[in-house]
């Protein structure tokens, strides 16, 4: 914009900053006392370039940009072209928000296809989608490749190798072009309204590192079997402070879920991604470490179904032999968190670990009595119900106040 020469007389006469240099400006009678006359030539330029900011800082303050040398070019660019200008800011979706999916699959063609479906289906459609086949033998990748020739946002990476999920989520996490990423399972289902409603209330609170939702458990046919019984940290969608992220994981832990978690990138990128040494309790790791650090969101509703069958990834972690070892990994990665875990969490989230190995192998037994005579299933089904009040209060004594709210809630609910 072209500035025309303004009168000296109508030069403020207090003294001002340069806004360039940093340097207070004098008044002509500052240099007279020191026995300089002002230079007439040195004002009027000086002057010219102080409204010239001033105009400039007014344009860029209604772009909430900084003052940038390159500004005229800027201005310039038309609408619509591919660069960083403002303007492509201006002209993105309405709620700011890139959505990439990242979805590792490894030998799981039969469900692959209702797992993209599902995908595809979403009210807010993904932005991108980010497919890392990791070396399957069952015919994934045709599957995949169908889907390629429909849809634009799709790519698909394929491993020579399999390096197993969390390299690969980590992969996607460092490919992703999206400021939000879902993890999908190749064997889950996401509702329709997952995404929209989740990046919804990540917008309204963009401290949160996450959010989350309830689930339900579906088995290999698809059926759903129940809802997944989690403590609820709130009755209504919205943000939960740290403070109280501390408070809840102390009095009943978690409620994160993996199926209905969308994650903002840059806070899971700064901490390196995900551990592959925790293997399937990874994403439970850095949902609590995040949600700790930066607030969560959640929404009381059931977004997804988490398919849990024999040899799932979370299906390993419930029936390892070397469970004593696993929570000390997991109390040392606590313990060198920084502060960020609440004193005395760690050892609460072992026993409740444990607990829930325990308890699984009695259902496990109980389980396998099926078909043995009814007399031997009524005997396994008395056992394992006494042996896991034994257990809870032996291991979990300082959460039957918790349990016992939680369950007398869902009762009420129906």
């Amino acid at each position: 914009m072209g500035i025309g020469r303004v009168s000296k007389r109508k030069m403020p006469k207090p003294a001002a900053i340069y806004p360039f240099s940093g340097e207070r400006r004098r008044s002509g009678a500052t240099h007279r006392r020191r026995g300089r006359a002002p230079s007439d030539h040195a004002d009027d330029t000086a002057h010219r370039a102080f409204l010239e900011w001033k105009a400039l800082t007014s344009v860029v303050n209604v772009m909430r940009l900084r003052p940038s040398p390159s500004y005229a070019a800027v201005l310039s660019r038309p609408l619509g072209q591919t660069t960083r200008s403002p303007f492509r800011r201006m002209n993105q979706r309405q709620d700011l928000s890139m959505l990439t999916v990242v979805l590792s699959n490894y030998n799981h063609a039969r469900f692959l296809s209702h797992a993209l479906s599902a995908l595809f289906a979403q009210s807010r459609p993904a932005d991108e989608i980010i497919l890392i086949d990791d070396a399957s033998t069952d015919g994934s990748v045709a599957v995949i490749e169908a889907h390629l020739s429909r849809h634009t946002n799709i790519r698909l990476l394929r491993n020579r190798t399999n390096l197993g999920v969390v390299a690969n989520l980590n992969r996607g996490l460092e490919l992703a072009r999206g400021n939000k990423v879902y993890f999908a399972a190749a064997d889950d289902i996401a509702y329709p309204t997952l995404f929209e409603k989740s990046i919804a209330l990540l917008d309204r609170h963009p401290r949160a590192a996450l959010c989350s939702s309830r689930c339900d458990i579906i088995n290999s046919e698809g059926s759903i079997k129940r809802e997944m019984v989690t403590p609820m940290p709130r009755s209504s969608p919205g943000y939960i402070e740290p403070s109280a992220v501390a408070c809840q994981l102390m009095r009943d832990d978690s409620w994160f879920m993996g199926p209905t978690t969308l994650w903002h990138r840059e806070p899971l990128l700064a901490i390196g991604g995900f551990p592959e040494e925790l293997a399937a309790f990874t994403d439970g790791y850095v949902s609590r470490f995040l949600a700790l650090k930066h607030g969560a969101c959640f929404l009381p509703e059931t977004l997804a179904a988490w398919r849990r069958m024999p040899g799932g990834m979370a299906w390993s972690q419930t029936v390892s032999t070397d469970a004593e070892k696993f929570t000390q990994l997991v109390e040392q990665k606590m313990a060198a968190s920084g502060g960020v875990f609440p004193p005395g969490y760690a050892q609460r989230w072992k026993r409740r670990h444990l607990f829930g190995v325990r308890r699984f192998a009695l259902v496990q037994e109980r389980h396998a009595a099926r078909g043995q005579g009814l007399t031997r299933q009524v005997v396994a089904a008395a056992t394992g119900m006494f042996l896991t009040v034994w257990l809870f209060m032996k291991l979990r004594p300082f959460d039957l106040v918790a349990v016992a709210h939680r369950h007398l809630q869902r009762m009420v609910s129906g």
